[in-house]
């Protein structure tokens, strides 16, 4: 489960991505409902975030659709892009900043950044980077502009969107490869601790 949030006519919205089904939305004093879209199609999605005040929604294997300024359920047909420059499997889609995203996938990552236009051109995508991604949806953490990740087998990086990741942590992924099993590495998890500086996976 992946969740977002926008403000849209001024009523704070969180919008829920689950494997398999259509996109929710919670509104406080009315709980969680299939949402029902004005324009397109309710995407189904397994990640979600916030981008140029848009719900950005990624669909399996690698297709992301994005909603019209300031929406959660407006899903203009045009604003779709497949990125199948590479044919691994998408993992997640996070928020870098306020105007740019990233897209993971197992073996590449894309970053997408907002410029002017319509909806259909609200965002230009660099070239994939061939890189190991993060091992699920919650391996990603947002910390001060700064994405930090595990991989499958434990290695750790740090991805800013202006460079190739870097792995930070290689003096302890000797001693973590054979600690993880990998039945469970989708379920790796990070958290961030603001009072200690200190990332948890």
């Amino acid at each position: 489960i992946d969740v977002a949030f926008l403000e849209s006519a001024g009523v704070q919205v969180a919008v829920i991505a689950s494997a398999g089904y259509k996109l929710k939305r919670w509104i406080s004093g009315s709980g969680a409902a299939e949402i029902t879209p004005v324009t397109g199609v309710t995407p189904t999605a397994i990640s979600v975030c916030t981008a140029a005040r848009r719900i950005v929604a990624l669909v399996a294997p690698h297709t992301l659709v994005w909603t019209s300024t300031l929406t959660y359920d407006n899903y203009t047909p045009l604003a779709i892009n497949i990125l199948a420059q590479t044919t691994d499997k998408a993992i997640c889609v996070k928020s870098l900043s306020n105007l740019a995203f990233v897209v993971y996938k197992e073996r590449s990552i894309y970053l997408a950044r907002a410029q002017s236009g319509s909806d259909a051109m609200a965002f230009g995508f660099s070239e994939p980077i061939i890189v190991e991604g993060p091992a699920g949806i919650h391996a990603v953490i947002n910390v001060n502009g700064n994405h930090y990740y595990m991989t499958a087998n434990g290695r750790i990086a740090t991805f800013n969107g202006s460079a190739y990741p870097e792995w930070i942590a290689d003096g302890l992924w000797l001693f973590l490869q054979s600690d993880i099993d990998a039945a469970y590495t989708s379920k790796i998890f990070a958290v961030f601790d603001y009072r200690l500086h200190l990332i948890i996976f």
